[in-house]
Protein backbone atom coordinates (compact mmCIF):
# COMPACT_ATOMS: atom_id res chain seq x y z
CA UNK A 1 0.00 0.00 0.00
CA UNK A 2 1.42 3.24 -1.12
CA UNK A 3 1.11 6.15 1.81
CA UNK A 4 -1.15 8.20 -0.24
CA UNK A 5 -3.67 4.88 0.22
CA UNK A 6 -2.91 4.92 3.98
CA UNK A 7 -3.43 8.43 4.60
CA UNK A 8 -6.65 8.20 2.41
CA UNK A 9 -7.84 4.82 4.46
CA UNK A 10 -6.95 7.14 7.86
CA UNK A 11 -9.61 10.13 6.24
CA UNK A 12 -12.17 7.61 5.37
CA UNK A 13 -11.87 5.85 9.19
CA UNK A 14 -14.61 7.19 11.47
CA UNK A 15 -12.68 6.58 14.16
CA UNK A 16 -9.57 8.62 13.21
CA UNK A 17 -11.90 11.17 12.50
CA UNK A 18 -13.49 11.53 15.63
CA UNK A 19 -9.93 11.47 17.91
CA UNK A 20 -8.72 13.92 15.97
CA UNK A 21 -11.90 16.43 15.65
CA UNK A 22 -11.76 16.04 19.39
CA UNK A 23 -8.47 16.76 19.54
CA UNK A 24 -8.33 20.18 17.27
CA UNK A 25 -11.37 21.40 19.24
CA UNK A 26 -9.37 20.99 22.61
CA UNK A 27 -6.66 22.55 21.26
CA UNK A 28 -9.12 25.61 19.66
CA UNK A 29 -11.03 25.94 23.06
CA UNK A 30 -7.61 25.46 24.78
CA UNK A 31 -6.27 28.80 22.57
CA UNK A 32 -9.66 30.60 23.72
CA UNK A 33 -9.38 30.16 26.83
CA UNK A 34 -5.58 31.22 27.08
CA UNK A 35 -6.52 34.29 25.57
CA UNK A 36 -7.59 36.65 28.40
CA UNK A 37 -4.43 35.25 29.60
CA UNK A 38 -2.35 36.37 26.61
CA UNK A 39 -4.11 39.74 26.32
CA UNK A 40 -3.47 40.88 29.64
CA UNK A 41 -0.01 40.03 29.37
CA UNK A 42 0.67 42.17 26.17
CA UNK A 43 -1.13 44.93 27.75
CA UNK A 44 1.01 45.01 30.93
CA UNK A 45 4.18 44.37 28.70
CA UNK A 46 3.34 47.38 26.96
CA UNK A 47 1.53 49.57 29.60
CA UNK A 48 3.46 48.51 32.95
CA UNK A 49 7.07 48.97 34.59
CA UNK A 50 7.54 46.35 37.34
CA UNK A 51 10.74 45.59 39.20
CA UNK A 52 11.32 42.22 41.34
CA UNK A 53 13.18 42.51 44.38
CA UNK A 54 13.98 39.64 47.18
CA UNK A 55 15.44 39.96 50.50
CA UNK A 56 19.01 38.55 49.39
CA UNK A 57 19.08 42.63 48.07
CA UNK A 58 19.80 44.93 50.45
CA UNK A 59 17.01 47.32 49.52
CA UNK A 60 14.32 44.84 50.37
CA UNK A 61 14.28 45.56 54.16
CA UNK A 62 14.88 49.62 53.37
CA UNK A 63 11.86 49.17 50.94
CA UNK A 64 10.05 47.12 54.26
CA UNK A 65 10.12 49.97 56.30
CA UNK A 66 9.76 52.85 54.32
CA UNK A 67 6.60 51.46 53.90
CA UNK A 68 6.14 50.66 57.35
CA UNK A 69 7.10 54.59 58.08
CA UNK A 70 4.94 55.86 55.39
CA UNK A 71 1.11 55.75 54.94
CA UNK A 72 0.77 52.72 52.59
CA UNK A 73 0.19 50.34 55.48
CA UNK A 74 -2.39 52.33 57.40
CA UNK A 75 -5.27 50.62 55.61
CA UNK A 76 -4.17 47.43 54.98
CA UNK A 77 -5.29 44.63 55.93
CA UNK A 78 -2.76 41.83 55.52
CA UNK A 79 0.17 43.19 57.83
CA UNK A 80 3.65 42.16 58.56
CA UNK A 81 5.77 43.38 61.68
CA UNK A 82 8.94 45.66 60.79
CA UNK A 83 11.59 46.45 63.17
CA UNK A 84 13.62 49.70 62.36
CA UNK A 85 15.93 52.45 63.79
CA UNK A 86 15.09 55.59 64.72
CA UNK A 87 17.96 57.65 64.41
CA UNK A 88 15.94 60.83 65.02
CA UNK A 89 14.59 59.22 68.80
CA UNK A 90 18.05 57.32 68.76
CA UNK A 91 16.43 54.10 69.35
CA UNK A 92 15.01 50.55 67.80
CA UNK A 93 11.17 50.83 66.66
CA UNK A 94 8.89 48.20 65.16
CA UNK A 95 5.73 49.09 62.86
CA UNK A 96 3.80 47.57 60.63
CA UNK A 97 4.40 46.61 57.38
CA UNK A 98 2.72 45.49 54.34
CA UNK A 99 2.25 41.45 54.63
CA UNK A 100 2.15 39.02 51.89
CA UNK A 101 -0.47 39.68 49.26
CA UNK A 102 -1.12 42.42 46.44
CA UNK A 103 -1.37 45.89 47.53
CA UNK A 104 -2.21 49.06 45.74
CA UNK A 105 -0.82 52.24 47.09
CA UNK A 106 -0.25 55.84 45.71
CA UNK A 107 3.45 57.13 46.57
CA UNK A 108 4.31 60.76 45.60
CA UNK A 109 1.30 60.97 42.59
CA UNK A 110 2.20 57.63 41.31
CA UNK A 111 -0.02 54.47 41.50
CA UNK A 112 1.39 51.47 42.27
CA UNK A 113 0.76 47.56 42.57
CA UNK A 114 2.93 45.77 45.32
CA UNK A 115 2.61 41.68 45.06
CA UNK A 116 4.71 40.07 48.55
CA UNK A 117 4.98 37.03 48.39
CA UNK A 118 6.59 34.81 51.32
CA UNK A 119 8.02 31.28 50.73
CA UNK A 120 8.46 28.25 52.91
CA UNK A 121 11.68 27.72 54.42
CA UNK A 122 14.46 26.68 52.48
CA UNK A 123 15.94 23.23 53.39
CA UNK A 124 18.77 23.16 55.22
CA UNK A 125 18.60 27.27 55.78
CA UNK A 126 16.70 27.17 59.45
CA UNK A 127 14.27 29.62 59.49
CA UNK A 128 15.21 31.51 56.70
CA UNK A 129 12.38 32.27 54.24
CA UNK A 130 12.75 33.37 50.27
CA UNK A 131 11.09 36.72 50.65
CA UNK A 132 9.35 38.80 47.59
CA UNK A 133 8.08 42.31 46.07
CA UNK A 134 6.83 42.61 42.80
CA UNK A 135 6.37 46.54 42.49
CA UNK A 136 4.48 47.42 39.33
CA UNK A 137 3.66 50.73 38.11
CA UNK A 138 1.39 52.20 35.38
CA UNK A 139 2.81 54.37 32.35
CA UNK A 140 5.19 53.19 29.82
CA UNK A 141 8.42 55.25 31.19
CA UNK A 142 10.24 54.52 34.60
CA UNK A 143 10.46 57.94 36.12
CA UNK A 144 7.72 56.79 39.03
CA UNK A 145 9.53 53.35 39.51
CA UNK A 146 12.71 55.43 40.24
CA UNK A 147 11.75 58.28 42.32
CA UNK A 148 10.27 55.60 44.47
CA UNK A 149 13.52 53.76 44.85
CA UNK A 150 15.65 57.00 45.13
CA UNK A 151 13.65 57.48 48.81
CA UNK A 152 12.96 53.92 49.30
CA UNK A 153 17.45 54.02 49.14
CA UNK A 154 17.58 56.90 51.76
CA UNK A 155 15.72 55.49 54.32
CA UNK A 156 18.73 55.01 56.80
CA UNK A 157 20.01 57.94 55.69
CA UNK A 158 21.03 60.12 58.65
CA UNK A 159 23.66 62.37 59.03
CA UNK A 160 24.03 61.40 62.80
CA UNK A 161 24.32 57.85 62.31
CA UNK A 162 26.37 54.86 60.78
CA UNK A 163 24.69 51.16 59.73
CA UNK A 164 26.48 48.10 60.84
CA UNK A 165 26.04 44.91 58.96
CA UNK A 166 26.66 41.16 59.94
CA UNK A 167 26.81 38.76 57.09
CA UNK A 168 24.65 35.50 58.22
CA UNK A 169 23.10 32.46 56.07
CA UNK A 170 24.07 34.22 52.74
CA UNK A 171 23.04 37.97 52.89
CA UNK A 172 23.69 40.78 55.13
CA UNK A 173 21.71 41.94 58.47
CA UNK A 174 21.04 44.79 59.63
CA UNK A 175 23.04 44.80 63.14
CA UNK A 176 22.83 48.19 64.40
CA UNK A 177 22.61 51.91 63.45
CA UNK A 178 25.38 53.45 65.46
CA UNK A 179 26.10 57.43 66.54
CA UNK A 180 29.08 58.54 64.24
CA UNK A 181 32.54 58.24 65.87
CA UNK A 182 34.59 61.11 65.71
CA UNK A 183 38.08 60.81 65.02
CA UNK A 184 38.22 63.16 68.32
CA UNK A 185 37.06 60.48 70.31
CA UNK A 186 39.85 57.89 69.16
CA UNK A 187 42.82 57.96 71.16
CA UNK A 188 45.73 57.64 69.26
CA UNK A 189 49.24 59.52 68.90
CA UNK A 190 48.55 62.43 66.73
CA UNK A 191 51.42 61.86 64.30
CA UNK A 192 49.79 57.96 63.70
CA UNK A 193 46.06 59.33 63.58
CA UNK A 194 47.37 61.94 61.22
CA UNK A 195 49.20 59.58 58.71
CA UNK A 196 45.88 57.06 58.70
CA UNK A 197 43.02 59.37 57.78
CA UNK A 198 45.85 61.15 54.70
CA UNK A 199 46.26 57.30 53.30
CA UNK A 200 42.47 56.77 53.79
CA UNK A 201 41.79 60.25 52.08
CA UNK A 202 44.15 59.60 49.42
CA UNK A 203 43.00 56.34 48.31
CA UNK A 204 39.30 57.63 48.05
CA UNK A 205 40.41 60.22 45.82
CA UNK A 206 42.66 58.49 44.16
CA UNK A 207 40.27 56.02 41.79
CA UNK A 208 41.39 57.19 38.04
CA UNK A 209 45.16 57.28 39.16
CA UNK A 210 44.14 53.25 40.28
CA UNK A 211 42.54 52.66 36.98
CA UNK A 212 45.20 54.47 34.85
CA UNK A 213 48.08 52.42 36.11
CA UNK A 214 45.72 49.04 36.35
CA UNK A 215 46.16 48.73 39.54
CA UNK A 216 42.62 47.29 41.54
CA UNK A 217 41.34 50.08 43.33
CA UNK A 218 41.50 48.21 47.23
CA UNK A 219 43.00 49.34 50.24
CA UNK A 220 43.07 46.67 53.18
CA UNK A 221 44.22 48.00 56.78
CA UNK A 222 45.39 45.72 59.60
CA UNK A 223 44.95 47.09 62.98
CA UNK A 224 47.58 44.68 65.57
CA UNK A 225 47.70 45.30 69.28
CA UNK A 226 47.11 44.15 72.82
CA UNK A 227 43.48 43.76 73.83
CA UNK A 228 41.15 46.45 74.77
CA UNK A 229 43.36 49.04 72.45
CA UNK A 230 40.76 50.32 70.54
CA UNK A 231 41.60 48.37 67.32
CA UNK A 232 37.63 47.97 66.21
CA UNK A 233 36.67 51.24 67.43
CA UNK A 234 39.43 52.80 64.93
CA UNK A 235 37.71 50.87 62.33
CA UNK A 236 34.47 51.80 62.67
CA UNK A 237 36.19 56.01 63.09
CA UNK A 238 37.87 55.19 59.62
CA UNK A 239 34.66 54.26 58.17
CA UNK A 240 32.23 56.88 59.67
CA UNK A 241 35.34 59.57 58.25
CA UNK A 242 34.45 57.74 55.01
CA UNK A 243 31.10 57.61 54.93
CA UNK A 244 30.79 53.92 54.51
CA UNK A 245 28.64 51.10 56.48
CA UNK A 246 30.78 48.59 57.93
CA UNK A 247 29.66 44.69 57.07
CA UNK A 248 30.49 42.59 59.53
CA UNK A 249 32.10 38.98 58.40
CA UNK A 250 32.91 36.09 60.31
CA UNK A 251 35.19 33.41 59.09
CA UNK A 252 33.69 30.45 61.54
CA UNK A 253 30.27 30.84 60.07
CA UNK A 254 30.03 32.47 56.40
CA UNK A 255 29.55 29.25 54.78
CA UNK A 256 33.09 27.94 53.31
CA UNK A 257 34.40 29.82 50.30
CA UNK A 258 31.89 30.61 48.52
CA UNK A 259 29.92 32.13 51.14
CA UNK A 260 32.58 34.47 51.61
CA UNK A 261 33.32 35.43 48.49
CA UNK A 262 29.63 35.77 48.57
CA UNK A 263 29.89 38.14 51.37
CA UNK A 264 32.58 40.27 49.87
CA UNK A 265 31.34 40.97 46.45
CA UNK A 266 27.12 41.43 48.04
CA UNK A 267 28.45 44.15 50.52
CA UNK A 268 28.77 46.89 47.47
CA UNK A 269 31.68 48.42 45.47
CA UNK A 270 32.03 50.77 47.78
CA UNK A 271 32.53 48.67 51.05
CA UNK A 272 33.81 48.27 54.23
CA UNK A 273 34.26 45.10 55.64
CA UNK A 274 35.71 43.99 58.59
CA UNK A 275 36.73 41.27 59.79
CA UNK A 276 37.67 41.16 63.56
CA UNK A 277 39.91 39.31 65.51
CA UNK A 278 41.44 37.29 62.27
CA UNK A 279 43.83 35.07 64.42
CA UNK A 280 41.15 33.33 66.17
CA UNK A 281 40.21 31.42 62.97
CA UNK A 282 43.06 29.03 62.29
CA UNK A 283 42.55 29.69 58.55
CA UNK A 284 44.39 32.59 58.92
CA UNK A 285 47.48 30.87 60.51
CA UNK A 286 50.98 30.49 59.09
CA UNK A 287 50.75 26.92 57.03
CA UNK A 288 52.83 24.23 58.43
CA UNK A 289 54.10 21.66 56.49
CA UNK A 290 51.73 19.59 58.58
CA UNK A 291 49.33 22.02 57.90
CA UNK A 292 49.96 21.99 53.70
CA UNK A 293 49.90 18.34 53.44
CA UNK A 294 45.93 18.74 55.26
CA UNK A 295 44.74 21.01 52.78
CA UNK A 296 45.48 18.67 49.63
CA UNK A 297 42.60 17.01 51.17
CA UNK A 298 38.94 17.83 50.58
CA UNK A 299 37.29 20.09 53.61
CA UNK A 300 33.73 20.38 54.00
CA UNK A 301 32.37 22.83 51.97
CA UNK A 302 31.31 24.54 54.78
CA UNK A 303 34.83 25.56 56.21
CA UNK A 304 36.47 28.59 54.87
CA UNK A 305 40.50 28.03 53.44
CA UNK A 306 43.14 30.17 52.98
CA UNK A 307 43.31 29.93 49.62
CA UNK A 308 39.18 31.04 49.24
CA UNK A 309 39.85 34.07 52.02
CA UNK A 310 43.14 35.38 49.41
CA UNK A 311 40.81 34.99 46.58
CA UNK A 312 38.01 36.42 48.29
CA UNK A 313 40.27 39.98 49.04
CA UNK A 314 42.16 40.02 45.69
CA UNK A 315 41.32 37.23 43.26
CA UNK A 316 39.65 37.96 39.45
CA UNK A 317 36.39 38.54 41.21
CA UNK A 318 36.74 40.95 43.73
CA UNK A 319 35.16 44.33 43.28
CA UNK A 320 37.12 47.86 43.07
CA UNK A 321 36.68 50.41 45.56
CA UNK A 322 36.54 48.25 48.61
CA UNK A 323 38.44 48.71 52.21
CA UNK A 324 38.94 45.59 54.22
CA UNK A 325 40.23 45.98 57.56
CA UNK A 326 41.10 43.19 60.14
CA UNK A 327 42.10 43.35 63.68
CA UNK A 328 44.10 41.01 65.39
CA UNK A 329 46.11 40.79 69.04
CA UNK A 330 48.23 38.13 67.87
CA UNK A 331 49.58 39.15 64.20
CA UNK A 332 52.53 37.00 64.74
CA UNK A 333 50.46 33.99 63.83
CA UNK A 334 48.97 35.29 60.90
CA UNK A 335 49.67 33.79 57.28
CA UNK A 336 52.46 35.89 55.21
CA UNK A 337 50.59 35.02 52.10
CA UNK A 338 47.38 37.43 54.09
CA UNK A 339 49.83 40.28 55.03
CA UNK A 340 51.48 40.51 51.64
CA UNK A 341 50.81 44.07 49.89
CA UNK A 342 48.15 44.18 47.54
CA UNK A 343 46.29 42.57 50.19
CA UNK A 344 47.24 44.04 53.58
CA UNK A 345 48.58 47.63 52.95
CA UNK A 346 48.83 49.20 55.43
CA UNK A 347 49.54 47.54 58.92
CA UNK A 348 49.42 49.47 62.12
CA UNK A 349 50.02 48.90 65.59
CA UNK A 350 47.63 50.46 68.14
CA UNK A 351 49.41 50.24 71.33
CA UNK A 352 48.50 50.84 74.96
CA UNK A 353 47.69 54.25 75.94
CA UNK A 354 50.47 56.78 77.07
CA UNK A 355 49.97 59.81 79.20
CA UNK A 356 49.10 62.54 76.30
CA UNK A 357 46.24 60.22 74.84
CA UNK A 358 45.11 59.20 78.57
CA UNK A 359 44.74 63.01 79.52
CA UNK A 360 42.93 63.69 76.43
CA UNK A 361 41.05 60.80 77.50
CA UNK A 362 40.19 62.31 80.64
CA UNK A 363 39.03 65.52 79.58
CA UNK A 364 36.42 64.47 77.81
CA UNK A 365 34.74 62.23 80.54
CA UNK A 366 35.44 64.54 83.31
CA UNK A 367 36.27 68.07 81.90
CA UNK A 368 35.44 69.55 85.39
CA UNK A 369 37.73 66.98 87.66
CA UNK A 370 40.95 68.52 88.87
CA UNK A 371 44.18 67.42 87.65
CA UNK A 372 45.63 65.84 90.93
CA UNK A 373 42.95 63.00 90.10
CA UNK A 374 44.24 62.30 87.05
CA UNK A 375 47.83 62.56 88.40
CA UNK A 376 46.53 60.57 91.67
CA UNK A 377 44.29 57.69 89.49
CA UNK A 378 44.85 57.21 86.18
CA UNK A 379 48.37 58.52 85.16
CA UNK A 380 50.23 56.02 88.18
CA UNK A 381 47.93 53.21 85.87
CA UNK A 382 49.88 54.45 82.63
CA UNK A 383 50.66 52.84 80.31
CA UNK A 384 47.28 50.82 80.10
CA UNK A 385 44.67 50.33 77.38
CA UNK A 386 42.08 52.71 76.48
CA UNK A 387 39.44 50.06 78.01
CA UNK A 388 40.62 50.31 81.44
CA UNK A 389 40.95 53.52 81.26
CA UNK A 390 37.60 54.39 80.08
CA UNK A 391 36.01 52.40 82.58
CA UNK A 392 38.18 53.86 85.57
CA UNK A 393 36.96 57.35 83.98
CA UNK A 394 33.13 56.29 83.71
CA UNK A 395 33.09 54.78 87.30
CA UNK A 396 34.27 58.22 88.86
CA UNK A 397 31.82 60.28 86.39
CA UNK A 398 29.17 58.17 87.89
CA UNK A 399 30.59 58.54 91.58
CA UNK A 400 30.68 62.14 91.14
CA UNK A 401 27.03 62.46 89.34
CA UNK A 402 25.82 60.74 92.49
CA UNK A 403 27.42 63.38 94.68
CA UNK A 404 25.39 66.28 92.58
CA UNK A 405 22.14 64.58 92.74
CA UNK A 406 22.36 64.30 96.72
CA UNK A 407 23.52 67.89 97.08
CA UNK A 408 20.58 68.99 95.15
Amino acid sequence: MSILDAIQSLATNPVFAGVAGGAGMTALLYQVMALPGRLWYTVRRALTVSLEIDNSDDIFSKLTIYLARGEHARGARNLRMAEFYDWRLEKWHWDMSLGAGYHLLRDHGAWFLLHRTIAAPEKGEGLRRRETYLVTTFGRGQAAMRGMMNRVEKVHESTDTMRVYFFHMGMYHLADQKPRRAFDTVFLPEAQKAAIIADVDHFIAARAEYRRKGIPHRRGYSFEGPPGTGKSTLAFALACHVGRPVHVVNLNACGGDSGLLIAFNSAGAEAVILIEDIDTSPVSHSRTEERKATELVSQPAEVVSLSGLLNAIDGVTSRDGRILMITTNHPEVLDDALLRAGRIDRRERIDLVAYDEARAMFRLHLPCAPLEWFEREIASMLPASPAAIQQRLLAESETMAALDRRAA
